[in-house]
């Protein structure tokens, strides 16, 4: 069995709910040498965001979502060890990450989080439904290269444009880069408020931290 079949089973096991056929073959694709982070990109992330967007369109339920989130979330605490094991990351940035006040979705910020360790950055997870003013003393405690802010609602986008105005009223605006994502957040959005990124997917942001660091890949 090949890398991709390998891929699929962990997708296709994923998306079913079936944990211990995920187990199976995340032990598998370890096994022949599938590195942890492929894993991650084009096997849990690309099961749940189809798994978002079958959501989105109400061909699955919130149960379903979330037993797969839980999956998700217990084999990536099992390959978060495996990667904090090398020794061939170099530390590219420090970024610190949230999901916005009033927003409790936590599954996609903990993937970006995820695959930006497994990456060689220093990430510090604020958690979820963060304040603005709580996310702006973390950056004055903390002084992270970057920032990332997540909103998976409409209502809560508006969030992420107040922390770039309380950003700039605490005089730190030009200490950090800004990158916005989340379901609802477009690009457009996040150059009309003032970011310096965006991410459509967890599997991106590595890309767009990189290119703000002016780190080539």
């Amino acid at each position: 069995m090949n890398r991709e079949d390998i891929l699929e089973k962990i997708r296709s096991a994923l998306m079913d709910q079936d944990e211990d056929t995920v187990n199976e073959y995340v032990e598998k694709a370890l096994e022949n040498g599938v590195e942890p982070i492929d894993i991650l990109n084009n096997g849990l992330a690309a099961a749940l965001q189809e798994l978002g967007d079958l959501f989105a369109e109400e061909e699955i339920f919130l149960p379903e979502l979330l037993v797969s989130a839980d999956i998700t979330i217990a084999i990536m605490k099992k390959l978060e060890g495996k990667l904090k094991g090398s020794d061939k990351i170099e530390k590219r940035g420090t970024i610190l990450l949230a999901t916005v006040e009033g927003d409790v979705h936590d599954i996609g910020k903990s993937l970006v989080a995820m695959i930006m360790k497994a990456c060689g950055y220093e990430v510090i997870d604020a958690g979820k439904d963060v304040p603005n003013t709580k996310m702006i003393e973390l950056v004055k405690e903390h002084k992270p290269d970057l920032v990332g802010l997540s909103a998976l609602l409409l209502t809560t986008m508006t969030s992420q444009q107040q922390f770039i105005e309380m950003a700039k009223e605490a005089g730190i605006r030009d200490d950090i880069k800004i990158m916005l994502g989340g379901a609802p957040v477009s690009r457009d959005w996040a150059m009309k408020v003032g970011a310096d990124g965006f991410s459509e997917d967890a599997s991106a942001a590595v890309i767009e931290a990189d290119k703000l660091m002016g780190i080539n890949a």
